[in-house]
């Protein structure tokens, strides 16, 4: 096991499964076979990294983003156009002065929640893990470690902060994933979802996962390991289904309905 610090960038080139592979494992394992990346970042994920490496990795702002000298972005104007020009060339995110500035704003109002779950003295922000699992290469990168490795917290800026809500973001988004990859790769016994709402008055919440879906996230880890080790039958652009015990791809599928029909008949 071996925690390094260093740069995003370093990170990223690294080879090694992590919580973000699996998930597109698990979301489409014909596409991944197939090496077919679908995500794409958008503009309200920007503002989340960006949000994040205000607080977490300041040092690395150059890094990433080119900073405009305009309060907001025209590109109907030729000089906005140029700075997208600009940025595009550098590969970096180019951020206006008014989404600056509320970036700043969200961490000044949550300034006392972020100094107690982000706290410099008692961890590290941005530490990278390299090691093994299931006898494979993998790697995480943490928002925030604490000393004796057992807690981890991970901030997240989205529309809502509400309990309810994020509740329904977990799922959608395989957050119970990621908070079982890290904690299986750290041995971790805590992990702390710091959520914060993208507009003012920026309101928080902070949440864990019980056992049951750590369980569910440690299972469907466990399902995209299966995955790899039978990936040569999902190199394919036919959805098909894979039989274990034949090691066969069936063609034919049997569906049915959805829950929600039979309520509505």
């Amino acid at each position: 096991m071996a925690y390094e610090k260093i740069s995003y960038k370093e990170y990223h080139q690294r080879a090694g499964l992590n919580q973000s592979t699996i998930k597109r494992i698990l979301d489409d394992p014909n596409k991944y076979a197939l090496s077919i990346d679908i995500s794409k970042k958008t503009e309200a994920m920007n503002f989340g990294a960006l949000c994040h490496d205000l607080l977490l990795s300041p040092a690395e702002l150059g890094d990433k983003y080119l900073f405009s000298k305009f309060d907001t972005l025209d590109f109907r104007k030729k000089e906005c156009k140029d700075e997208r020009a600009d940025a595009e060339k550098l590969g970096l995110i180019l951020v206006d002065r008014v989404t600056l500035d509320r970036a700043k704003l969200l961490l000044e109002y949550n300034s006392d929640i972020l100094n107690t779950f982000f706290n410099k003295k008692d961890g590290d922000c941005e530490l990278s893990l390299f090691k093994k699992l299931n006898g494979r290469d993998c790697k995480a990168r943490f928002d925030f470690i604490s000393n004796d490795k057992k807690m981890i917290c991970d901030l997240k800026i989205m529309q809502s902060a509400k309990k309810d809500d994020f509740i329904q973001s977990i799922a959608k988004f395989g957050y119970y994933i990621q908070a079982a990859f890290y904690m299986q790769m750290t041995g971790a016994t805590s992990f702390y979802f710091v959520v914060i709402e993208k507009e003012p008055p920026f309101m928080c919440g902070v949440y864990e996962l019980d056992i049951s879906a750590l369980d569910l996230g440690r299972e469907r880890i466990n399902n995209a390991f299966d995955i790899l080790a039978n990936i040569s039958h999902y190199q394919t652009n036919c959805y098909s289904y894979f039989d274990k015990e034949t090691k066969q791809n069936e063609v034919v599928q049997m569906v049915g309905l959805p829950t929600w029909a039979f309520y509505q008949s």
